[in-house]
């Protein structure tokens, strides 16, 4: 386990990224709650997978499809590593805003819910076939320098995204035992709910009725994390958000919550490797071209 106070951070300077895996994956590697400051698609084809986004979780089936906003802390819990199947799919905010028309608004998918619920949509035979297809074309089309390649690379991503929006439009709302225990639920939505405050484990074990050293004991053994370093990494990830809209460093700082710009800037420089001002700067760049 890391000895800071990193849940895992994706940053996301290519536009776009859609990768067909079959398993590849180390369970040293695996690490419960992390996020990404960009959009995140997978569609589940095989293996023994839980997925949890923040409060809750659920048992995937072939054929889920979920849909993770940027900035949500997301996780997998694996049982059978070696016949875990995915397509993932990963862009930025800014690539997907440019299919975007009057008409037409490709992220109303991941609104269906609020960003702290699972976001769950799953296809029939047909329906997973068709994506399976497009999942592989546009990967294709990513490695692939031919001519044209990037011509491509667009038409599958917006056939995919089009296509998960129409599914979106008609399927139910998710329904599901969550696999988090309630006290950890809870924890999650008072974190949620208090960001901004000079929030504290202890003032959570007050507000929650439980002691503290079980309230942390609790959430680490659900996201394998201490709470105190979700805390901080809930706080520097809406920073990240402040400073891709423009806000300075200083302003970022302190409207999420942190009263101290020097403290602040220490943390957020250790978790994503880059300043906050460089950040904003190489966001700045990546947005106009």
């Amino acid at each position: 386990m890391k000895k800071d106070y990193n849940c895992q951070f994706g940053l996301l300077y290519k536009d776009v990224n859609c990768e067909h895996k079959k398993a590849r994956i180390n369970p040293e590697d695996i690490s419960l709650l992390h996020s990404h400051d960009g959009y995140e698609v997978v569609l589940y084809l095989g293996g023994d997978v839980s997925i949890y986004v923040e409060a809750e979780g659920k048992q995937m089936e072939r054929g889920d499809i979920a849909l993770i906003p940027p900035n949500s802390f997301h996780g997998l819990y694996l049982t059978d590593i070696p016949s875990y199947e995915r397509i993932v799919l990963n862009f930025r905010e800014e690539y997907l805003r440019s299919f975007n028309d009057t008409e037409t608004d490709l992220s109303l998918c991941f609104k269906r819910l609020p960003e702290n619920r699972l976001n769950v949509i799953h296809l029939n035979d047909e329906q997973l076939q068709d994506f399976i297809r497009i999942g592989d074309s546009l990967a294709d089309s990513i490695e692939n320098s031919a001519f044209g390649g990037n011509i491509l690379q667009r038409a599958f991503f917006s056939e995919f995204l089009v296509k998960i929006n129409r599914v979106a439009e008609t399927a139910p709302q998710p329904y599901y035992s969550s696999t988090v225990p309630p006290v950890v639920k809870k924890i999650f939505d008072f974190v949620t709910e208090n960001l901004t405050s000079d929030l504290t484990v202890e003032m959570i074990a007050l507000n929650l009725h439980h002691n503290s050293d079980y309230l942390n004991r609790s959430f680490k053994k659900v996201t394998g994390y201490p709470l105190k370093h979700y805390i901080i990494a809930k706080k520097l990830t809406l920073a990240q958000q402040y400073l891709r809209q423009g806000y300075s460093p200083y302003d970022a700082c302190f409207m999420s919550g942190y009263n101290n710009y020097s403290s602040f800037s220490r943390r957020f420089t250790e978790a994503f490797k880059i300043s906050p001002k460089a950040y904003q700067l190489k966001c700045q760049s990546a947005e106009n071209g």
